[in-house]
């Protein structure tokens, strides 16, 4: 009788543990369904935030490639601007450094010719030359011939600039 009473006190015992252990259980389920309930409060304005920004995200995608369309053309005529640009340097470099070696060669036909001969050679380089032979020796006719000079002609090159140079204005 004993053994039995024995097991009888472990059983009573075993089952006190597990009521005691079946209440704390029941009570941490009801703390986590409150905090469940929190969660959700918490979770709700959360989720609210991730639509309003997936829709800012959404709209300003839409922004962007909105005014890539309207920039594309922009740039586009920009870069055809920048090589017109390039274009008319280069042409304007060429022509200045033209211009150069003609005043260059100028002088240096001033510089070695004798005092009479230095007009002529002068008015040779730049292209306005007497308008009668012998009028260089005579001062009034140079005079009068200074009056009278020649326009300038153009070279190709400079038409072309000029012409350049007119188009990107408009």
């Amino acid at each position: 009788m004993n053994l039995a009473l024995i097991l009888d006190g472990v059983l009573i015992l075993l089952l006190v543990l597990s009521i005691g252990y079946s209440a704390m259980l029941h009570r941490r389920l009801g703390i986590l369904r409150t905090a469940q309930g929190d969660m959700q409060e918490m979770i709700l304005p959360f989720n609210q935030a991730t639509q309003r920004a997936e829709a800012g995200i959404s709209g300003l995608r839409g922004l962007g490639e909105e005014i890539n369309r309207q920039v594309d053309p922009k740039l586009e005529d920009a870069r055809v601007l920048r090589d017109d640009l390039q274009l008319l340097v280069e042409r304007g470099e060429r022509a200045a450094e033209q211009l150069e070696q003609s005043v260059s060669a100028a002088r240096k036909a001033a510089a070695s010719s004798d005092d009479a001969g230095k007009g002529r050679k002068v008015a040779a380089a730049t292209g306005q030359l007497p308008a009668k032979r012998g009028e260089a020796d005579d001062p009034e006719a140079a005079a009068a011939t200074s009056e009278r000079v020649r326009p300038h002609r153009r070279s190709q090159r400079e038409i072309e600039l000029i012409t350049a140079l007119k188009s990107v204005g408009k």
